[in-house]
Order: C-alpha cells, then structure tokens, then sequence
C-alpha cells in the first residue's frame, strides 16, 4: 500500500491546466495581499482582487459605496501596487466591480403548539410545584398548549 500524499501535492504533481489554474490563483492571492495592503484596514475588509485581465486588475467591493472609494483611489493605488509587485508594471487600470456579500438566509419557526393533552399535564406538574420560579415557568409553557375546541 502507497502512502498517502496530501491532495495539493497530488494536485501540483500534474502538470497541464490543473497546474496553471493553480499557479494563477496563487498569484492573484499575493496581488490580492499586497492590495489590501495598500489600503486602510477598513477599506480593506470590503474588497479584495478578483481577476487580472488583460491590462486591468479588476477589484470587487461590497457595496456601491465602496466601489465609489476604491474608484477614487485607483489612479493612486495602481503605481504603488506596480511598486509592490513589478510584474504588474504592464497594467493601465483598476476596474473594480460591486459584488455584494450574501446575508445568510434567516429561517424562522412558526412558534410550536403543545397538545392539550401534554399543557393539562404540564399544568398540573405547575400546581403541583413548590418553587415559584419553576411553578411560573411551567404555567407559561402549559399556556402554549393547543386549547380543545
């Protein structure tokens, strides 16, 4: 029996399109984290590097309005980045692009019924209860109780 090999050496044992695609998703992670490097923390939480094309990097930003800053800082952003990273000396522009975070789905419950059955039970094992806290808390719970009708 082999032993087993970690999936990214696997993966960067083969050469070919794999290889590439790779390759370029590491590089646009370095461009990424030299980019926010250049912006203030707070600016920096809301965008990042989506692509590199052609003779543009294109940033996304999480909303309009921090589409309209890195807009306003690209002329100035795009020289300090080539000096950060001389590779991109042949980039003429920052596009940048709103791509907004997806809020998580809120599920909500329709509050659940108990039997009338189980509230008469409940209600009882209240009356039957010494510690007013618990005798409350049960006589609340036997209120949620489905009524008979």
């Amino acid at each position: 029996m082999s032993p087993s090999k970690p999936i990214y050496t696997i993966l960067r044992s083969h050469t070919g399109l794999l290889d590439s695609l790779i390759g370029r998703a590491e590089r646009l992670a370095r461009i990424d984290t030299q980019f926010r490097e250049l912006l203030d923390p707070k600016a920096a939480a809301h965008c990042g590097v989506a692509n590199l094309y052609r003779d543009a990097l294109v940033v996304f930003a999480d909303s309009p309005a921090w589409a309209a800053r890195l807009r306003y800082l690209a002329p100035t952003l795009l020289p300090r980045l080539q000096a950060a990273n001389p590779t991109l000396k042949t980039l003429a522009r920052i596009t940048v692009k709103v791509s907004p975070v997806a809020e998580p789905a809120v599920v909500t419950h329709p509050p659940r019924r108990l039997s009338s059955d189980a509230g008469e039970l409940i209600s009882s094992a209240a009356a039957a209860t010494e510690d007013p806290e618990l005798r409350d808390a049960l006589a609340r719970l036997a209120g949620r109780a489905k009524q008979r009708g």
